[in-house]
């Protein structure tokens, strides 16, 4: 009985130490697109962290794409860093790995998480034919 205590206690404790490595899920707060289109029209991005093709088959209007492996890479010519840049990706891992990136190169950045999120507060999408 006293083994299958010490074990249960075990794995309890290694589930809570899972918890401070996961990586951070994306900012909730109250997020709406439409004040993040205010800050593009200030000189913010808002960037599509995906390849070029999956960007060219549709992306959030407003955004530019500039891929993770360029991020990566230190290709950030098309940020500033005296304003808030925005990240997004299909599913929010990628745009995790990037802001990452961007905030020790001293980028103020916000990830959006998923292009779905996005959608949900007001982004829209466009394919091809924008």
């Amino acid at each position: 009985m006293n083994r299958l205590v010490l074990v249960i206690l075990m794995v309890v404790a290694i589930l809570g130490g899972l918890i401070f490595i996961m990586p951070k899920p994306p900012t909730e707060q109250s997020l709406n697109f439409p004040e993040i289109e205010t800050q593009l029209q200030n000189g913010s991005r808002l960037v599509d962290v995906r390849t070029a093709e999956e960007y060219a088959e549709n992306h959030i209007v407003g955004a530019i794409n500039i891929p993770l492996a360029s991020i990566e890479s230190g290709d950030l010519s098309a940020l500033d860093k005296s304003v808030k840049n925005y990240v997004y990706c299909h599913s929010g891992n990628r745009a995790t790995q990037a802001a990452d990136v961007l905030h020790k190169a001293g980028y103020d950045i916000e990830n959006l998480g998923a292009m779905s999120h996005v959608v949900s507060v007001g982004g829209t999408t466009c394919d091809t034919n924008c």
